[in-house]
């Protein structure tokens, strides 16, 4: 915290402002790229509410195999986690 301090009072008194970093702002649902194929097919079965192993059989593939599509439509995406990604599929009005 002192450094801080001292960092804001050294810009004070040479009279450059003090702006905040930057912090970049979260896809919108406009900006979200389309979802193609099976990403898309375990998104939509995700926000249904499904859970990996129904889904792993209804798409008749492995819990890993949804594991995957399911970090490769996050990473599509931005998304920190399973839920941020559902609540994207729902915001995106893709799905």
């Amino acid at each position: 915290p002192g450094h801080g301090v001292a960092e804001v009072g050294r810009h004070l008194a040479v009279g450059t402002p003090v702006l905040p970093t930057p912090v970049p702002m979260p896809a919108t649902h406009s900006s979200l790229p389309v979802l193609k194929g099976r990403q898309r097919e375990v998104v939509a079965l995700l926000r249904a509410g499904k859970n990996v192993k129904t889904i792993a059989r209804e798409l008749c593939i492995d819990d890993g195999t949804v594991y995957y599509y399911t970090r490769e439509a996050r990473k599509r995406w931005g998304a920190e986690s399973i839920q941020e990604l559902i609540l994207l599929a729902v915001a995106s009005g893709q799905f």
